[in-house]
């Protein structure tokens, strides 16, 4: 009889090549899924940041005067727009809000939010008249990973 089959030898000799090839391959298999993983939390959080700072922007430019401004921080910002409507951002611990509605839940805390206000040379300035242009900073965080975000708001109905 002429049958064809493998001995437990070839077998086990066949396993034992594969399983010294997965060995060697499995670290850049790791690698790339690490990789992968990073990148993507890197564009949820760059996405996260640039829609709140996009919304704070565009909202920012609709400030009616600087007289209808009421808080400006380093750390808040609370002005009336154009439609008397009160709009309020600050950071409470990972939170960015805006008149205490969630905007995101991964800022840095301390430090997330930032702003810096601007005269029309573009110098700071604590001197609520001569407010023209506000600087936006958002630094988001997801485990290991943070990213930074800056903004400039030039504000229309001023100056």
């Amino acid at each position: 009889m002429n049958k064809k089959s493998f001995t437990l030898i070839e077998m086990v000799l066949v396993t034992t090549i594969l399983a010294v090839i997965a060995v060697a391959v499995a670290p850049y298999i790791t690698i790339a899924l690490d990789s992968w993983v990073v990148n993507k939390t890197e564009r949820n959080l760059v996405f996260s940041a640039r829609l709140a700072t996009n919304r704070m922007v565009r909202e920012m430019r609709e400030i009616k005067d600087t007289a209808s401004i009421t808080t400006f921080t380093s750390t808040e910002f609370e002005f009336m727009d154009i439609n008397d409507n009160t709009i309020n951002y600050q950071q409470s611990t990972s939170l960015l809000l805006r008149n205490f509605d969630e905007l995101t839940d991964q800022l840095q805390d301390p430090g997330g939010l930032t702003f810096t206000y601007l005269d029309s040379s573009g110098n700071p300035t604590a001197t609520k008249n001569d407010i023209r242009m506000v600087r936006i900073t958002l630094v988001l965080i997801s485990g290991d990973i943070s990213i930074a975000i800056e903004s400039l708001a030039k504000l229309r109905n001023v100056g």
